[in-house]
């Protein structure tokens, strides 16, 4: 758990920086595997407990960047951009396709009453993403530091 918390806090860190998003999912994992191969004694980290490892980080982490967020959207000023923001991001994309049928499911995410559909969809896409990409991190770690002995 502690590692897993450590590799999270970090990882939610880098998300607050533009490109970090990129970084801080597979990072979460990786750390998370790294801080727990230097306390534990335990016997070799397979690629599968790596990755439920990095998966516990992904979701410590998403969490944590969740709390930002939530953080800076209860300003009043803060909320009212990032909704905005997020209209004009739905506009875009709606412009893009030519379907009638997919504009309208767009447009009905933009409305005030499909708004928080399209939030909670969202925060549930990113919280699989952030679970599953930290635990590849945590697989690769699991994988590349892996104790090699003497030949046998």
């Amino acid at each position: 758990m502690r590692s897993a918390l450590k590799g999270a806090a970090i990882a939610a860190v880098f998300c607050l920086f533009p490109a970090g998003f990129a970084i801080a999912m597979p990072l979460a994992g990786f750390l998370a595997v790294l801080f727990y191969r230097k306390r534990s004694w335990r016997a070799e980290s397979s690629r599968r407990s790596g990755f439920k490892l990095g998966a516990l980080a992904g979701l410590f982490a998403f969490m944590i960047f969740g709390l930002f967020v939530a953080v800076e959207a209860s300003i009043p000023a803060s909320r009212d951009e990032f909704r905005k923001l997020m209209i004009d991001q739905l506009h875009t994309l709606q412009s893009r396709y030519s379907d009638p049928e997919q504009r309208a499911d767009i447009e009905y995410f933009a409305s005030p009453k499909g708004f928080p559909l399209f939030i909670a969809l969202a925060t549930a896409s990113l919280c699989a993403f952030f679970v599953f990409f930290a635990g590849i991190g945590g697989a690769v770690a699991a994988a590349l530091l892996r104790r090699r002995g003497p030949p046998g």
